[in-house]
C-alpha cells in the first residue's frame, strides 16, 4: 500500500482528481481536518500530564478554543505552557494557555510564528510576483469576513482581472479560499492573524512585561475570535448551499462512510438554527 500525504489541499486534488494526471483513480482521496474536541483534549492531555493528573478540563477546552483543533497548534501551546508554568511558575489555568498561545504565534521564536512565516514564504515562492500577493494577503488579513474580488481590487487600486489571476494562484496553494459566498478569506484562522501583525511590523523577540502581554493578549484573542467566527459562518453558507442541492440524486455511498449507493433527500430549506 502507498501512502502520498501533503497540506497543500488543491495541488493534491489536481495530481489525484485530475482526469488528465497519470495517477487518475490509483488512489482513494482522504481529507484529514483539524482534530474534534475529544481529539484535541487527548493531544493535550497526553503533553500536560507532567504538569496535572487530572488536566482541567477548562485548561483543556481552552486549548481547544484557541488551537481550533489544529494538532500542531496545540502540540506548540502546550510546550509552551509547560515552560511558562515550570520555569515561570505561572499557574495551570485558562490565561497561562492564551499567554502561551500569544506568545507562540507573535514570537520571533515562536513555533507557531515560525511555521506561519515557513507556510507563507514557501507558498509565495510558488506565485508568480511576490508584491502582488503579498498586498492582497495584507488586505485580506484585516477583513475577517473575507472580501469579493472587486474589493480587494479597488483596495489595492488595481484591475479586476489581474486581481482574478492573484486571486486564483493564491487558492492554488492554498493560503486563501473561495466562499460560498463568493468572497476571498484565508483558509486558516491564525495565519490571518500572523499575517496581519507580522505585516505591521509587530514581533516579540524577548519575554514582554505582564502588562505588555495582557493587553497582546486580549487584543490577539478578540481579533482571533472575529477572523475564526467569521470563516465558520462562511463554512456554515457552504454546508447550506451544498444541501439546498440535493434533490433525490443517487450517490456513491462512501462519500459518507456507508457502503453502496444511496439517495439524497431533499429540502425544502436550509438555515442556521440557535439553540440557547
Amino acid at each position: 500500500v502507498y501512502v502520498v500525504a501533503g497540506s497543500m489541499i488543491g495541488l493534491m486534488e489536481r495530481i489525484f482528481l485530475d482526469a488528465e494526471s497519470p495517477l487518475f483513480v490509483h488512489f482513494q482521496l482522504e481529507t484529514v481536518g483539524p482534530f474534534g474536541r475529544e481529539d484535541s483534549h487527548s493531544l493535550a492531555r497526553k503533553r500536560l500530564l507532567r504538569l496535572a493528573d487530572p488536566v482541567p478540563g477548562y485548561v483543556l477546552a481552552t486549548i481547544y478554543r484557541v488551537t481550533r483543533g489544529h494538532p500542531f497548534y496545540i502540540y506548540a501551546t502546550c510546550l509552551r505552557v509547560i515552560e511558562n508554568v515550570s520555569l515561570l511558575h505561572k499557574p495551570l489555568n485558562p490565561a497561562t494557555v492564551e499567554e502561551a498561545f500569544t506568545l507562540e504565534t507573535l514570537g520571533s521564536t515562536g513555533r507557531i510564528y515560525n511555521l506561519c512565516r515557513y507556510v507563507l514564504e514557501q507558498s509565495l515562492q510558488s506565485v508568480r510576483g511576490e508584491t502582488m500577493p503579498q498586498a492582497v494577503m495584507q488586505v485580506l488579513a484585516q477583513e475577517p469576513a473575507g472580501m469579493r474580488l472587486t474589493e480587494i481590487a479597488a483596495r489595492l487600486k488595481r484591475p479586476s482581472g489581474a486581481i482574478r489571476q492573484v486571486m486564483t494562484w493564491l487558492v492554488d496553494v492554498d493560503l486563501v479560499e473561495q466562499r460560498g459566498d463568493k468572497s476571498y478569506g484565508y483558509r486558516d484562522p491564525v495565519l490571518q492573524i500572523w499575517v496581519a501583525y507580522y505585516y505591521s511590523g509587530l514581533q516579540l523577540t524577548g519575554l514582554p512585561s505582564q502588562k505588555v502581554l495582557s493587553n497582546l493578549v486580549s487584543e490577539l484573542m478578540e481579533k482571533y475570535e472575529r477572523a475564526a467566527n467569521e470563516l465558520g459562518l462562511a463554512k456554515e453558507s457552504q454546508v447550506r448551499e451544498l444541501l439546498q442541492a440535493f434533490a433525490g440524486q443517487e450517490v456513491d455511498g462512501k462519500l459518507f462512510g456507508l457502503s453502496g449507493r444511496i439517495k439524497l433527500p431533499a429540502f425544502e430549506r436550509a438555515a442556521q438554527v440557535l439553540r440557547p
